[in-house]
């Protein structure tokens, strides 16, 4: 299981302490990944060890492909040969992050 963590910046391009979105990614077969995520609320510093745990739950208890679930504990596939794959990653993070009402239409955006 690998991770990606993506942090929230302000309209200045200033490292926010808090909200962001971890995400945790497995092989499933030699060409897809299987992949969940977790939010941190703009309300809670951010923390790599905390993000990880809840989104490695979230992958282990996804493990069954056929559970597709929406909103910060979504499940999904991606190709691991696609040359966009951390790209990919990132939208999903996008996605993740969008989802919140309380995230909604602030001046905030992530890198990862």
């Amino acid at each position: 299981m690998k991770f990606k963590h993506f942090r929230v910046f302000n309209t200045f391009g200033e490292l926010l302490p808090f909200g962001g979105v971890t995400v945790a990614y497995e092989n499933i077969n030699d060409n897809l990944a299987l992949i969940c995520a977790a939010r941190c609320s703009l309300r809670d510093n951010f923390s790599k060890k905390i993000g990880r745990r809840i989104a490695a739950g979230r992958l282990t208890l996804s493990s069954d492909t056929d559970n597709i679930r929406y909103g910060d504990v979504a499940t999904y596939e991606i190709e691991l040969n696609n040359a966009n794959f951390y790209d990919e990653l990132r939208d999903i993070a996008h996605e993740v992050w969008n989802s919140s009402d309380v995230n909604n239409n602030l001046p905030f955006f992530l890198e990862g």
